[in-house]
């Protein structure tokens, strides 16, 4: 029978173990943050299912142009696994950019704290990422600096009203 009411019974299960405490109580502290994150980023990913998915499809079409551009140029740019390994860089680096913002934004509309400005914070993320992807793609498929572009597009425009 195992003598439950006895202290002594406990503190020697207690210090056998101590040791394992020392590792536990991290592990635990950072479980508990990342659940909650990671629930909170689910709930929060699921208020901006437009944006998200034209974040990803600009991914995609700025994948597919960079392909083609490297592929139209050979001479200029080498079309290898090791330059198309950066889209998975790439995609990691968003899906973090993503991920932060998410919880953010989860963890103040959860607070009830101004759910504009949390809400604003998410679009953001995903707003940087349309913006990017999509200048990268112009870019790609004009092959010109979109700084350039946007000059002659400007002088174009300029020369029709005149």
């Amino acid at each position: 029978m195992i003598p439950i009411w006895k202290a002594d019974f406990w503190a020697e299960h207690i210090v056998q173990l101590a040791p394992a405490t020392k590792v536990a109580l991290p592990f635990a502290l950072l479980w508990s943050f990342l659940e909650t994150a990671i629930s909170g980023t689910a709930a929060a990913l699921a208020f901006s299912p437009t944006l998200l998915g034209l974040s990803i499809a600009m991914i995609a079409l700025d994948t597919i142009t960079g392909s083609y551009q490297a592929l139209r140029n050979d001479n200029q740019q080498v079309f290898s696994s090791a330059t198309f390994g950066r889209v998975v860089d790439k995609v990691l680096k968003y899906v973090v950019l993503i991920l932060a913002f998410s919880a953010i934004a989860s963890a103040g509309e959860r607070a009830e704290l101004p759910s504009l400005v949390f809400s604003w914070v998410r679009d953001f993320s995903y707003l940087v990422i349309i913006v990017r992807e999509a200048g990268s793609a112009v870019e790609n498929i004009w092959g010109e600096p979109l700084g350039k572009l946007v000059g002659q597009f400007r002088e174009t425009v300029g020369e029709v009203s005149k």
